[in-house]
């Protein structure tokens, strides 16, 4: 679900990024240490971070998921009811994805790195 404001949305898509970015450069300098492999590309692991966390939490948005209904009783007799139809915890796929994404790059670079 999108804030109603611009401004928010933009304040979120910025703090995403951030997280993304620093997720993403983070696994790919582990797996780069741990392949010993070069360095050098810390930022391509920063922007697959970036897109893995974005894409990740927009791909959920989109995807179909069974409806989910929960009911609770409340003290004062009351019912509150609630469905989604949509999976109920994107940032958990965001940031699979934002890990992911730069470790097997960085793996695919290793591999084909020492091929040569």
């Amino acid at each position: 679900m999108l804030p109603d404001s611009p401004v928010i949305l933009a304040i979120f898509l910025l703090l995403d990024s951030l997280v993304g970015l620093v997720i993403g450069a983070g696994c790919g300098w582990l797996v780069s240490l741990a392949s010993k492999g070069h360095r050098s590309k810390l930022w391509h692991d920063a922007i697959l971070g970036i897109v893995g966390l974005l894409g990740g939490i927009t791909a959920v948005a989109y995807m179909p998921w069974h409806q989910n209904t929960i009911t609770e009783r409340l003290d004062g007799g009351g019912t509150v009811t609630t469905t989604m139809n949509s999976y109920q915890h994107p940032w958990i796929v965001g940031v699979v994805f934002a890990v992911l994404s730069p470790m097997l790059y960085e793996l695919y670079r290793a591999r084909h790195g020492r091929k040569r």
